[in-house]
């Protein structure tokens, strides 16, 4: 689901379900809960997802048994190819496990990711100022924004997310605005659809400071309903210094006995850097939680594929063998985005053989391809 399709549920009316009949909430809300360690079953192949219920998808008949001789006619084998024209409906996937988009729904959490996002919601729940989730690339930042404003949805909460941050403090503040649907009300008898609701039309030629009223007077409205706001902000250390000051000038924004406001900045390391600087001292001052995203561990990593695997439905005859999954650890070196991508293309080679078993042989192959489409990197070039 898009962000724009996300603020248009949020805005319009309850979440989707998906086919499963379980919200992307309620499987961000499981998956926090359990945690990461969902089934300890040894250090060899991922078998197959504990309990679970049969998958609504209708697997066809050959998927299971392609290398029989009894399901050939006349002679002829049934190929993969004929059946299937991807590896998701070879394996009865509903969707595909291991994209680079931050899907919430297959949002992993492991012990310590689990403790950062309890202090988040906590520190929203105490209305503490700022929060800042830092990390290296590909750890998983935008896929914890994601989380979040899922898990937010719960809370009372009306959310923003900033995803674009390289403009003036000015287009922030309206990007700000756009995402939280802060337009004026329609006129009565007005039909109101997304079109309405993605139209930013209403803040052509307005200042800062009438931007700034605008934000304030939703805040305040948002308040008297009971609805307190958060505004998240991805790849926040390309903020300038100027458009922080002006953020943490935001956080003023309060009433007699409540605050109005909390901004969560996300980004990579150098945003801590950024943050150390004395003209920023004062919002570093205002920083209730810091949260660092890291690298996973060797059983991280192969909880991580079982997980991302189980969400997908993928069928218990789809096996990641032990030797592949120490190879993925090793080349990845727990990072999920490039967890993602070897993954990923492992299970194209899998496929193009129709085998259920993937190898380290494959996970090799499928580094080696990956590293040639991006010819003088390191090996975390993502």
């Amino acid at each position: 689901m898009s962000r724009r399709d996300l603020t248009y549920l949020r805005l319009s009316g309850p979440s989707r379900s998906g086919a499963s009949g379980e919200s992307a909430a309620s499987k961000t809300q499981r998956a926090i809960e359990c945690g990461a360690d969902e089934g300890s079953q040894g250090q060899g192949a991922i078998p197959p997802a504990g309990n679970q219920e049969a998958s609504p998808l209708e697997i066809p008949s050959t998927s299971m048994a392609l290398h029989s001789a009894d399901d050939a006619e006349d002679g002829q084998a049934v190929t993969a190819e004929a059946e299937f024209e991807t590896y998701e409906a070879f394996y009865g996937m509903r969707e595909p496990p291991f994209t680079l988009t931050p899907n919430p729904a297959f949002f992993f959490v492991n012990e310590r990711g689990r403790e950062g996002v309890k202090q988040i919601e906590y520190g929203i729940r105490r209305r503490e100022g700022f929060a800042v989730i830092c990390g290296e690339v590909g750890t998983g930042k935008t896929t914890l924004c994601w989380a979040l404003l899922v898990r937010l949805e719960k809370m009372n909460v009306c959310t923003a997310l900033v995803q674009n941050p390289m403009v003036s403090a000015t287009d922030v503040l309206k990007l700000i605005l756009h995402d939280l649907g802060a337009r004026p009300k329609a006129v009565e008898g007005e039909r109101v659809d997304a079109a309405y609701l993605f139209d930013t039309s209403w803040m052509a030629g307005m200042g800062q400071m009438e931007l700034i009223e605008r934000l304030n007077t939703f805040l305040i409205q948002m308040a008297r309903k009971g609805l307190f706001t958060v505004v998240i902000i991805d790849e926040a250390q390309r903020l300038s210094i100027e458009t922080l000051e002006q953020l943490r000038l935001l956080s003023n924004l309060e009433m007699a006995d409540r605050k109005l406001l909390q901004i969560i900045l996300v980004g990579q390391l150098e945003l801590e850097q950024m943050l150390e600087k004395p003209a920023l001292r004062q919002l570093n001052q205002r920083i209730s939680v810091r949260f660092e995203t890291k690298p996973l561990n060797r059983k991280e990593t192969r909880d991580y594929i079982r997980h991302r695997l189980r969400i997908a439905w993928a069928i218990p005859r789809l096996q990641f063998r032990k030797g592949a999954l120490n190879t993925i650890y090793r080349l990845s070196r727990g990072y999920p985005r490039l967890i993602n991508m070897i993954c990923d293309r492992a299970l194209s080679h899998a496929y193009q053989q129709e085998s259920y078993d993937v190898t380290a042989k494959m996970v090799r192959r499928s580094y080696r391809a990956i590293k040639e489409r991006s010819p003088g990197r390191t090996s975390i070039w993502i």
